[in-house]
């Protein structure tokens, strides 16, 4: 893949683009000039030979197609992309750009990396979801937000720091080359406010958090994330959910949803969404829509049938990725009442945790009883964990090292290395879902794509692998299964999603639009990265260009 200087013109002779008015391909001759589309014109318009600058001619097949940059909505990029995180893999790479994607929406599942409570707690939380977004460095905290006790940004007013602080929620703001839309994490600001803290919100504590809300969307947040199964997101009742959505419509932005339980109680957690935003009717997103647990498979029927009523009463649409395994942190392995204790874990919890795998507790997506001992892989594993053991289940390592799976978790999540990296900072593979039911969701009509890809070593594949793999797979694409057309999947990938999330003058091939492109292969087109591989980037992306993107 070549990274291309967008301010350089440039001649597209002859090339393929998607038409998304006729839902075809049609080829063209692109003027690009100044980090802008100039002319769209019929072929052989321009003379390419007295052409000033650089001509791109298609090929003797004509199988090179121009797309607008792919738009990841579902990202958890929040300090990679601000280089506030060292990339966690052995090259330096930049896991977006490598498969075309140009822009990115951050802060999901109610984890944005802003506003923070002060430096230390600040640090405090980047660290406990280290397995999501990364590593923070050392001066991450110096240059993100805070808030204060009354839910106001602080300012910081010494120079560089200042400038990035002010601008975080600069609505989709260009960052290293990449446009972003950030959203304002709900669990973010619950711990910035008040810190882990358990208990629900009373009616005055619920009005200080709808004031941090509208503040953040006021100062440019594109929205609000919510993760109903994160600390301390995950102890917001009905009354604390209708609030965020009556605030979410009151700016006419959007609610990104991780809703509270995917898996038994995926129906009774959708049902509590459309109870919640019955009168506010805010736009959703719900993120990552799928069904945990082969016990579960068979709510699909019912889940197209809640989307269907939804949509007649508020804007809904929902992101999924093309795969049949999830990723979250570990720590999600672990009974709630046991998570505010999780920095002085001991193996005398193990009976207590058994008890309440078998048992359940309220609120709780119980991961290792709806999906398996076997089928949960830990990532991210400190610099100094045995290979051998890396790639396996909880199941099998268990058994390897002849204790019980309880036991096991615990001993991951007390390792640490000599750099104090614990096994908090350590992700979980679920393979949870059904290929059948993810074509399922991916061919509906409200349906997006988003890697949430998370910034660990040894990650789950769609950090590197989400787009190729959904173009080249799941289209009618030689090498697909025709699941979509392929200017329809092009389409929910770049100009839908870029109306979804307001990035202006993206997501089409038109005059006047940001030369924010990618050319592609289109008999070439494929995620490479595996489970036992996850690092490697795709075949078929031939090209890139993106104002101000530098990949060292």
């Amino acid at each position: 893949m070549k990274i291309h200087d967008p301010a350089i013109p440039t001649l597209f002779d002859n090339i393929l683009i998607p038409d998304f008015h006729s839902g075809k391909l049609i080829p063209a001759d692109i003027v690009m000039d100044k980090m802008k589309i100039r002319e769209v014109l019929s072929p052989g318009s321009v003379n390419r030979d007295s052409f000033a600058g650089d001509v791109i001619r298609n090929n003797v097949h004509r199988q090179l197609i121009l797309s607008p940059g792919f738009i990841n909505v579902h990202s958890h990029g929040d300090l990679l992309i601000r280089n506030l995180c060292p990339p966690p893999w052995p090259t330096a790479a930049r896991p977006g750009p490598a498969q075309g994607v140009l822009s990115e929406v951050t802060g999901n599942c109610g984890l944005s990396a802003s506003p923070l409570p002060d430096r230390n707690r600040g640090m405090q939380w980047l660290q406990r979801y280290s397995a999501i977004w990364g590593d923070p460095i050392e001066s991450a905290p110096d240059k993100l937000p805070y808030i204060d006790s009354s839910a106001t940004l602080a300012k910081n007013t010494s120079g560089t720091d200042s400038q990035i602080r002010d601008s975080y929620f600069n609505g989709n703001d260009t960052v290293n080359g990449i446009r972003m839309g950030c959203l304002a994490g709900h669990s973010t600001l619950r711990f910035a406010l008040w810190g882990w803290r358990t208990s629900i919100l009373d009616n005055h504590e619920l009005i200080i958090l709808e004031n941090a809300l509208l503040q953040q969307m006021d100062a440019g947040a594109t929205g609000i994330s919510m993760g109903l199964c994160y600390q301390p997101g995950c102890n917001c009742d009905i009354r604390e959910l209708s609030m965020v959505c009556r605030a979410v419509a009151s700016r006419n932005k959007i609610l990104a949803i991780h809703i509270r339980d995917e898996s038994d109680l995926l129906l009774e957690s959708l049902n509590e969404l459309l109870e919640a935003n019955e009168s506010a009717r805010c736009r959703v997103q719900l993120s990552h829509l799928k069904c945990n647990g082969p016990a579960n498979w068979y709510k699909i029927d019912k889940v197209l049938q809640w989307l269907e009523k939804a949509s007649e009463l508020f804007d809904i649409s929902f992101d999924i990725y093309p795969y049949d395994a999830g990723s979250t942190t570990i720590q999600t392995l672990l009974p709630p009442e046991y998570l505010n204790s999780i920095h002085s874990i001991d193996l005398s919890w193990a009976p207590g945790i058994r008890e309440a795998i078998a048992s359940g507790r309220p609120g709780w997506e119980n991961f290792p009883a709806t999906v398996g001992w076997d089928r949960l892989i830990p990532t991210g594993f400190p610099e100094d964990f045995p290979t051998e053991m890396q790639g396996l289940s909880i199941a099998e390592m268990a058994e390897l090292k002849g204790v019980d799976p309880v036991v096991l978790l615990l001993e991951l999540l007390l390792r640490t290395d000599s750099d104090k990296k614990n096994g908090l900072n350590m992700g979980i593979i679920l393979k949870a879902q059904s290929i059948e039911v993810v074509k399922t969701l991916m061919a509906h009509p409200l349906s997006m794509i988003g890697s949430d890809g998370l910034i660990s070593s040894r990650p789950h594949p769609r950090t590197f692998g989400t787009f190729p793999r959904f173009l080249g797979r799941h289209t009618d694409l030689p090498s697909g299964d025709g699941t979509l057309k392929l200017v329809d999947a092009l389409d929910r990938i770049t100009r839908r999603a870029a109306q979804r999330f307001g990035f202006s003058g993206l997501g089409e091939i038109r005059p006047g639009f940001e030369a924010r492109l990618v050319l592609f292969d289109a008999l070439k087109i494929m995620d490479t990265a595996t489970f036992s591989c996850p690092e490697t980037a795709p075949d078929g992306i031939m090209g890139i260009w993106a104002p101000g993107l530098q990949i060292h």
